[in-house]
């Protein structure tokens, strides 16, 4: 492997230009047995400065965890990086997104359904844009397409949600558990460990309570708020998850 990113470098070189070599999801790497990826990226990081890495995940934990970011003895650690991360738009900055992407394809929104896609979709850059690529296809923009978008969406949420449970099998009754209860509301750390310990009928320790609740949050399914509450910040996945989805 080594020698392929070698034979890039010395293309880009040729054409005295730089190659962008982009990893979608790097953090699933880490399921490959005998390959050590950040170790490769530090070697290409070091000795092939043609070449320009881009790292994509959308459970920054686990990426972060996987990458080394702030492990001293992970290969990547130190190395100089720039961390993109795509921020909630707040609903009015939600309805010009839409409002000028609408306008670039020809398309006038229905104001019912634009209010509609902000309030449902709550300001997540993917899932608008998602939004925008039903609304170009039908080449309309309702209240439909909204339903649509946020049936299809809220099955992609679900797979993603089960991905994840499918390689905690042992523990997926628990992760659900959790999931449905900050379904319905934000929860005090103390609030959630109850309510898991009530659908068991027994007491669960706060090492393993702690451990699942950090794997949650590191798959990005489950966020601390500012108030100090852990919440599902993704209004898709809490449409898949009180619909049975997972």
């Amino acid at each position: 492997m080594p020698a392929l990113f070698a034979s890039l470098g010395k293309m880009a070189d040729a054409l005295n230009t730089r190659f962008v070599i982009a990893f979608d999801e790097a953090q699933e790497f880490r399921r490959l047995a005998g390959h050590d990826l950040p170790k490769l990226l530090a070697h290409v990081y070091d000795y092939v400065p043609s070449l320009q890495l881009v790292l994509t995940g959308s459970q920054v934990g686990f990426l972060h965890e996987f990458l080394g970011v702030e492990n001293p003895r992970a290969p990547l650690y130190g190395r100089a990086r720039v961390e993109i991360r795509t921020p909630r738009l707040k609903p009015d900055q939600a309805r010009d997104f839409l409002l000028k992407g609408s306008s670039q394809v020809g398309i006038n929104p229905d104001r019912v359904a634009l209010d509609a896609a902000v309030e449902k979709l709550d300001g997540i850059v993917g899932w608008l844009t998602f939004l925008g690529a039903t609304v170009w296809r039908n080449r309309r923009f309702s209240e439909e397409m909204v339903e649509q978008t946020v049936k299809e969406a809220s099955r992609l949420a679900a797979s993603e949600a089960t991905n994840f449970l499918e390689i905690r099998r042992v523990a997926k009754t628990r992760y659900i558990a959790m999931l449905t209860r900050l379904a319905q509301s934000p929860s005090t750390w103390s609030t959630l460990k109850r309510s898991l310990e009530a659908e068991e009928g027994r007491q669960v320790s706060d090492y393993i309570f702690n451990a699942l609740l950090s794997n949650l949050v590191n798959a990005s399914l489950v966020a601390k708020n500012s108030n100090g509450l852990y919440t599902i910040e993704d209004p898709v996945l809490i449409h898949a998850i009180n619909t049975n989805a997972l």
